[in-house]
């Protein structure tokens, strides 16, 4: 790549014999001649690394460093003590001053530099930051050495990078998004949520309200939509957008039942939310731009899935025999995937399509 400056997330790009997905990216001023530029690199198996770009106004010129480096254990980096012992860093230490050579695996790196600013901590902090840039004596590798001054303590943490240059990235053809690793990673909280609900506070909650004679078959109904939205808010870069039109989406379904009552077919009813979802995710992605790749595909099929979960449970609480049964609850719960599947397979291939490099 010629300006490494416009790799932005979703790209990928072939570097080291592997192809990478560019999943995070951040532009951090240190100072007013110095900022870098921080890119997430993750593979399709293995672990991911960090693209840092460096650029360092020296008033004649401006020097251009890039390292693709990954984290590594912090007690493997050794600095030499008073003593004249190596001795390992700790994840908590006390280092007032950078050493001037650190050894990492038995390699040897100097001293080349110190940057200092503020970055967010995992609790959402803003905590200042040091960097100590080590390089080995051909200047091909890195060791940085990160200081995170928290309150209670100096944390630090170690990087072990390659100095690399833009020509070493290829920019890969845009790939269809699909359901990858960090789809499933991101949704695992929420299906864990949901499992534990089904095995012990679902049942107990449902056993409550069919004693009360209330009808716990609901409790475990509303469960279905309240999934699915929970995975699509854990994914979705613009919730504001996914949120506008799954209101959009309730506010639709009332009046499809208003003026059209109950008592079209399935097929009907679907066809309105596979056009409804899609419409209102587009008017609201109007409202709300920027929105990531996944947001308008989550949106619409969400919004198709509710509004049709909402005609179609209608439809159960007015027409099903009693006591209620079994079969035709199902039915009422799983009719409306069918349509919202259908919507997000279209937006992906829609997706593909567009992708697809020229001839």
């Amino acid at each position: 790549m010629e300006k490494l400056e416009e790799l932005r997330v979703g790209d990928w790009v072939r570097w080291g014999g592997s192809e990478w997905e560019v999943t995070d990216r951040n532009t951090y001023a240190k100072s007013g001649a110095y900022n870098e530029i921080h890119w997430k690199l993750e593979p399709d198996m293995g672990q991911e690394r960090y693209l840092v770009m460096s650029k360092e106004d020296k008033g004649a010129s401006v020097e251009e460093i890039c390292v693709c480096t990954r984290e590594a254990v912090i007690s493997d980096v050794e600095y030499k003590a008073q003593s004249g012992q190596w001795q390992a860093f700790r994840e908590t230490d006390s280092l007032s001053e950078a050493p001037a050579t650190i050894r990492f695996k038995n390699l040897e790196f100097n001293l080349q530099g110190e940057t200092s600013g503020t970055d967010e901590d995992d609790d959402g902090n803003t905590v200042t930051t040091l960097t100590w840039d080590y390089y080995d004596s051909s200047h091909s590798r890195n060791i940085a050495i990160e200081i995170w001054k928290e309150p209670d303590a100096d944390y630090f943490e170690a990087y072990d990078g390659n100095v690399t240059k833009p020509s070493d990235f290829e920019l890969l053809p845009p790939r269809a998004a699909t359901i990858t690793k960090s789809f499933i990673k991101e949704s695992v909280p929420a299906v864990i949520l949901f499992l534990f609900s089904c095995a012990f506070a679902l049942p107990l909650l449902a056993g409550i309200l069919n004693v009360c004679n209330i009808g716990g078959e609901y409790v475990f109904a509303c469960a279905i939509p309240v999934l699915f939205i929970l995975i699509a808010g854990t994914l979705a870069s613009s919730r504001n957008l996914l949120g506008a039109a799954l209101a959009a989406a309730i506010i639709t379904a009332m009046l499809l039942i208003k003026f059209r009552g109950l008592g079209a077919s399935y097929w009907e009813y679907s066809l309105y939310g596979a056009i409804a979802g899609p419409a209102l995710a587009s008017i609201m992605g109007t409202l709300f731009p920027g929105a990531g790749r996944w947001d308008k595909p989550l949106a619409a099929a969400n919004a198709t899935m509710l509004l049709l979960w909402i005609i179609s449970f209608a439809h159960y609480i007015t027409s099903a025999p009693q006591p209620h049964n079994p079969g035709v609850l199902f039915a009422a719960c799983a009719l409306p995937l069918a349509p919202a599947a259908l919507v997000l397979a279209l937006y992906k291939v829609k997706e593909a399509v567009n992708e697809r490099p020229s001839a």
